[in-house]
């Protein structure tokens, strides 16, 4: 797991299950101007690149008061290796 996925997980924020097992890595959570970036950046390494929205499900408990806010603001930044071209 990423420090950004530690930090997610620390912080209530729940990693999609679905996602993990097909190979993504949750990178950071970011406004969506600084998500487009990072998306040109991670493909220019070698990246399959995938924006989420943040789901109010996806946070814990114990961070209700704060999902309503980042669930409008906030998207999850996905990547996982590029499969190879032939």
């Amino acid at each position: 797991m990423a420090a950004a996925d530690d930090a997610c997980e620390a912080a209530g924020l729940r990693a999609d299950p679905l996602l993990v097992a097909e190979g993504w890595e949750r990178r950071t959570m970011t406004d969506p101007q600084r998500a487009r970036e990072l998306v040109d950046q991670y493909r220019e390494l070698g990246f399959d690149v995938r924006l989420e929205k943040l789901r109010p499900q996806d946070f814990g408990s114990a961070c209700e008061a704060c999902a309503l806010t980042a669930c409008r603001s906030y998207v999850t930044v996905w990547t996982r290796r590029a499969a190879p071209r032939s």
